[in-house]
């Protein structure tokens, strides 16, 4: 369980960081001029920071500070397709986990909570498409992401190298957590997916966190509401890890049945 934790916790890691420089779209170049990362079209520098198009220069108020959320993610760019692209394909990763869960765990609290992953989550990938329409039809499936390493299939129009990147690492998050999952069952299963299920909604956490700045105001919205759900569902998860873990070392029942009385 252990193993798994730490292993679930690196690859999430690894496709939060993926998302988070695919919203950066940064190339590594240095201005001959100045000696100083350039700056690209989306408005970030190469150094990951908000920075200014050639030509343009960012307004700033009087007392010197920022003026909120939504100047920010003007000054950096709208990023916000990019954002919920990551988003979606998050939201789909949790949806096809917890319908598995839905089959094969045992104990009453975690069937239900994985039936509220499905629809919350679901309801959130809406929220994201009438966000950011562009996102709509966006798909995390085997047989689709197969194809296209094959080269059997080309790219949606318009999907960018980095949004590639982005679902084939998630993809490969979901097929590591199915093997993860495979060959284990009862209380084994529901504290497998449980344990995974915390991991997953920190990492959700801080991609809504670190990415909301960046955001346009409708987006923001939504991913505000994301917060308040991915909290609710992290102390959903640490509750049931605790009721399975107090479980743990209970005696087993065992069905007792009065002996029938002598003739």
């Amino acid at each position: 369980m252990a193993l798994f934790m730490v292993l679930r916790k690196s690859v999430l890691a690894a496709a939060s960081v993926t998302c988070l420089t695919m919203v950066a779209h940064a190339q590594t170049t240095i201005d001959s001029t100045t000696g100083k990362p350039a700056v690209n079209q989306s408005g970030i520098n190469d150094a990951g920071a908000p920075g200014n198009q050639p030509g343009q220069r960012q307004a700033t108020p009087a007392n010197g500070r920022q003026t909120g959320n939504a100047e920010n993610a003007q000054a950096a760019g709208d990023l916000s397709q990019q954002i919920a692209s990551c988003l979606v394909l998050g939201n789909q990763e949790e949806v096809a986990i917890a319908e598995i869960a839905q089959k094969h765990a045992e104990h009453p609290e975690v069937k239900k909570f994985a039936a509220h992953m499905v629809e919350q989550h679901q309801q959130a990938m809406t929220k994201l498409e009438q966000a950011v329409p562009q996102v709509a039809g966006l798909t995390l499936g085997t047989a689709d992401w197969q194809a296209r390493q094959q080269g059997e299939a080309a790219g949606k129009a318009g999907d960018s190298p980095e949004l590639e990147l982005a679902k084939a690492i998630k993809q490969q998050c979901l097929v590591l957590t199915q093997k993860e999952m495979e060959g284990k069952q009862g209380a084994e299963f529901d504290k497998c997916y449980i344990g995974q299920q915390i991991g997953a909604h920190v990492g959700m956490l801080a991609q809504l966190q670190g990415s909301k700045s960046f955001a346009n105001p409708q987006l923001q919205a939504v991913i505000v509401e994301g917060e308040q759900m991915a909290t609710k569902h992290l102390e959903e998860a640490k509750k049931i890890m605790a009721e399975l873990e107090g479980a743990k070392g209970q005696p087993a029942r065992t069905s007792q049945r009065t002996a029938p009385a002598a003739n």
